[in-house]
């Protein structure tokens, strides 16, 4: 589908129990709107042991900030940009 467009920061949505459902989430600004999440899926079992909460903490989209210099020096300025 297109999305669902929300103006807070809860979404909650009733889940069937036995089907998998799949998420992408995108932040909109005046800035307009930034890259999806990775896809996200949530499914209820019929026959659920318990209760579990997966944390995805990613929260980069690129590499620290390198260096090189002419004389062979190069590395990361962890100062500037630890990644």
């Amino acid at each position: 589908d297109n999305g669902t467009p929300v103006d807070k920061n809860v979404y909650r949505l009733r889940i069937e129990k036995d089907k998998i459902y799949r998420f992408k989430v995108a932040a909109v600004n005046g800035g307009g709107q930034s890259f999806p999440s990775e896809i996200l899926s949530v499914c209820r079992k019929s026959d659920e042991k318990g209760v579990a909460l997966i944390v995805n903490g990613f929260t980069r989209v690129s590499a620290p900030f390198s260096f090189s210099s002419s004389d062979g020096i190069a590395g990361f300025v962890g100062r500037i940009d630890n990644g």
